[in-house]
């Protein structure tokens, strides 16, 4: 995971971060 950010450019990341949050909100948002 430490050799991540050597093969895939920084944008690229940020949108995965992104989307993980999002999709973590939206399973917390129906669990409530």
């Amino acid at each position: 995971m430490l050799g991540f950010g050597k093969y895939v450019p920084l944008s690229s990341q940020v949108l995965a971060l992104n989307f993980l949050l999002f999709e973590g909100g939206a399973q917390l948002g129906q669990l409530t």
